[in-house]
C-alpha cells in the first residue's frame, strides 16, 4: 500500500495524502522550506563549522574555544527547533511529520554537546 505523504498511514494509490489537515499541513512545510532553505543552510554551515572550530581551539584556549563551540551548538539546536528540515529520504521513508520529529531530536542531540563542552570546561 501506498503511504500518506505527511503522516505516514497507508493509503489507496489514487490518493497522495489521508486528509485534507495532512494535505494542509504538507503543503505548509513546503512553503516553509522554499522560503527559508538559504537562511537553513547558510546557519548551518556557519554553525557547522564554528562548531569544527571551536572544539579545535578547545585543546589551545580552552574557555574561547569551548565557548565558540557551545554557541555554535546552540545555534544549531534553535536552528532545528524553528526550521525542522528533514532531507527527501527521510521524508519518504518516514513521512514528514515523523521526519520533523528526528529533526528536532537532533537539535536536542546538540543541546547535549553543547552540555558536553560546558562540562569539559569546567571539569579540565
Amino acid at each position: 500500500m501506498k503511504k500518506c505523504e505527511y503522516c505516514g498511514k497507508e493509503i489507496s494509490y489514487h490518493e497522495i495524502y489521508c486528509s485534507d489537515e495532512c494535505q494542509r499541513m504538507a503543503n505548509r512545510h513546503y512553503d516553509r522550506t522554499s522560503k527559508f532553505l538559504r537562511l537553513f543552510y547558510s546557519f548551518s554551515m556557519v554553525g557547522l563549522i564554528g562548531l569544527t572550530i571551536g572544539l579545535f581551539l578547545m585543546s589551545f584556549a580552552r574557555f574561547m574555544g569551548g565557548g565558540l563551540a557551545i554557541g555554535c551548538c546552540l545555534l544549531l539546536a534553535v536552528l532545528l527547533f524553528l526550521l525542522p528540515m528533514p532531507t527527501q529520504g527521510m521524508i519518504r521513508k518516514r513521512g514528514i511529520k515523523k521526519a520533523e520529529f528526528i529533526s528536532r531530536m537532533v537539535g536536542f542531540g546538540f543541546i547535549a554537546i553543547a552540555l558536553l563542552v560546558a562540562g569539559l570546561m569546567i571539569w579540565l
